[in-house]
């Protein structure tokens, strides 16, 4: 509670640091279990990481709650919904790893995540066939990475 007020503070570094702490902090190393008041923090963070203006900051939050500890609570039922919007993150980087959270969510919850997932691969693949250059080489990036995360999608 101490350091989820800088969550919403002016400087991005700020913001960054803070959901560094958060989420050092909410299920420390060691443990599996999410404090009572850590509830509200992660929806918190969940919104900071699709609605911050800065992508390192949205990045670092996704980048967190990818752990291992963090993927059973971020899948639960409409927790689910803030991951799947960060995939259409204009950030490369924060949809790779959105994408990566993604896939490991649907294992615990393939209700909400597959749905999406399965469209995010329409929408890879058909890039593939006639995106441009550029546009091919992040899409076989994320193809990638959707592949190797999401073993209930084939």
């Amino acid at each position: 509670s101490c350091v989820s007020p800088h969550l919403l503070g002016e400087a991005p570094a700020v913001r960054e640091a803070a959901v560094h702490v958060c989420i050092a902090l909410l299920i420390p190393q060691g443990t599996v279990r999410l404090a009572a008041a850590g509830a509200e923090v992660l929806r918190l963070l969940m919104q900071l990481g699709v609605s911050d203006p800065d992508a390192t900051v949205r990045l670092a939050v996704w980048a967190g709650l990818a752990d291992a500890r963090y993927v059973k609570y971020v899948a639960m039922g409409e927790a689910v919904r803030p991951v799947l919007m960060a995939l259409h993150d204009p950030s490369f980087e924060v949809r790779e790893v959105a994408i990566a959270l993604a896939g490991r969510c649907a294992g615990p919850n393939p209700a909400c995540a597959l749905p999406q997932l399965r469209y995010l691969l329409i929408e890879l693949l058909t890039s593939l066939e006639t995106g441009r250059k550029a546009d091919r080489a992040e899409s076989a990036r994320l193809l990638g990475c959707l592949v190797a995360n999401a073993r209930g999608l084939a």
